[in-house]
């Protein structure tokens, strides 16, 4: 369930970006399968990113909460809170993103990670890449707080 809710999310999240800036998932990132359509080529990458974590995340989920632990809890009260989470972590992505564009297109080459995780320096381009490098770091760090 949790792996579904994340490759669900990961694809609208992916929608979004590629409809900034197909580029991102077009020319930068190596083809799995080699989709003419930007939105089915950029799903690919959602699908593929998010899938293996977020099973990893419901099992461990399932397992606390069926069979306890440091920090049992519900499945249900646990999932809620996911949805919490995500929208936490997609609006503040999404608000990184934005700063980092309005800092380059303002004239200042500020940026909230390394300058060489950006393929080229283009306002959409550093739009698309702060928001996906933000909405992976925090969804990874803020996961745990699930399963308190």
């Amino acid at each position: 369930m949790y792996a579904a809710t994340i490759v669900s999310w990961a694809i609208l999240h992916d929608i979004f970006l590629v409809s900034v800036e197909p580029r991102h998932f077009t020319e930068y990132h190596s083809g799995l399968y080699p989709f003419e359509n930007h939105i089915l080529h950029a799903s690919q990458y959602a699908i593929v990113a998010t899938f293996g974590p977020g099973l990893v995340f419901g099992l461990i989920t399932f397992c606390l909460s069926e069979l306890g632990g440091w920090s049992p809890v519900s499945f249900v009260s646990s999932y809620k809170r996911f949805f919490v989470l995500i929208g936490v972590v997609e609006l503040s992505a999404l608000g990184i993103g934005y700063w980092s564009y309005l800092y380059f297109t303002g004239g200042e080459r500020v940026f909230p990670y390394p300058r060489w995780m950006y393929p080229e320096l283009s306002g959409s381009m550093v739009f698309t890449q702060s928001t996906n490098i933000s909405a992976y770091v925090m969804a990874f760090a803020c996961s745990g707080s699930l399963l308190h």
